[in-house]
């Protein structure tokens, strides 16, 4: 099976770098986080401290991120399916678990390659136009956004193995974007602050990392895997400040403890549920 996989995810590779969908995903990622960077120290003082810098870099890439691991992941399986060219994989002595196994090894080698491409560039851009780059933070950050990248390339695949048209994979993968970045703030939370706060606005449920309202709404936030995201990321600057002897104190953020622990696991089960799904859906689909 590992053979089998391994073999698979070179091909994603290679298809990729041939149908330039690898050096698309570095290009669209550095343009739009070169574009918020230009704009940061345009309209913004310069970073306080190269720590800063590097916290910066990842950020900056963070929110266009999860419609790049998407759109890497979407066509995985698919696209194979409405070439025909999925027949030629199942007729090697392949399983159909392995062929799920190595697109999303494949895909998210892909996109490692294009982030750590894009994290690389802006450093470079930084230390242009700043004295420097903290490399300590900046691996720590690097290392949390690939991970938050590698959940959304797993929805990415497991969407592509329910679906059986492109268009169904599009709809699913933009819909769930729409769902997590928009309708979620712009919804959800003003509707369970009118519920709880006595009004529509979430002034009396603060930010995640600060938030003071009622216990079950900090569980609630961590529902969404881009809330998941910002409170990782809340836990990891009050780690790497608190080995810091310079670290200001007013920085500390709550670190709660098991509200946390319920949102890596919800993370775990974003990825874990729609690759279930994709696989029970791919493994019954009569291929044609």
């Amino acid at each position: 099976m590992k053979s089998h996989s391994l073999i698979i995810a070179k091909k994603e590779l290679m298809d990729s770098i041939r149908s330039r969908m690898l050096w698309g995903a570095v290009v669209t990622l550095v343009l739009m986080a070169v574009s918020s960077t230009i704009s940061m120290y345009l309209n913004a003082p310069p970073p306080a401290s190269l720590g800063v810098v590097a916290e910066n870099i990842p950020l900056n890439l963070f929110r266009f991120m999860p419609i790049i691991a998407l759109l890497s992941g979407y066509k995985a399986v698919v696209g194979e399916r409405e070439s025909g060219s999925i027949r030629f994989l199942l007729g090697l002595p392949t399983t159909r678990r392995e062929i799920l196994f190595g697109k999303l090894l494949g895909r998210s080698i892909v996109f490692t390659i294009a982030l750590l491409t894009s994290v690389f560039l802006l450093v470079a851009l930084n230390i242009v136009l700043h004295s420097g780059v903290a490399l300590p933070q900046l691996m720590a950050h690097t290392a949390l956004l690939l991970l938050y990248g590698l959940v959304w390339v797993g929805i990415g695949v497991g969407i592509s193995a329910a679906a059986t048209t492109r268009f169904q994979a599009v709809g699913g993968v933009f819909g769930l974007y729409a769902i997590t970045h928009f309708f979620w703030q712009q919804n959800v939370l003003p509707i369970l602050a009118y519920l709880f706060a006595d009004g529509a606005s979430m002034g009396g449920l603060k930010p995640i990392a600060f938030a003071d309202g009622p216990t079950w709404y900090l569980y609630v936030q961590r529902v969404n895997p881009v809330k998941i995201y910002q409170a990782s990321r809340g836990i990891l600057l009050e780690l790497l400040e608190s080995g810091n002897p310079n670290a200001d104190a007013a920085i500390t953020v709550p670190m709660n403890v098991p509200e946390n622990v319920f949102g890596f696991v919800v993370l775990f089960l974003w990825v874990a549920f729609p690759l279930s799904i994709g696989y029970w859906r791919f493994s019954r689909a009569e291929v044609q």
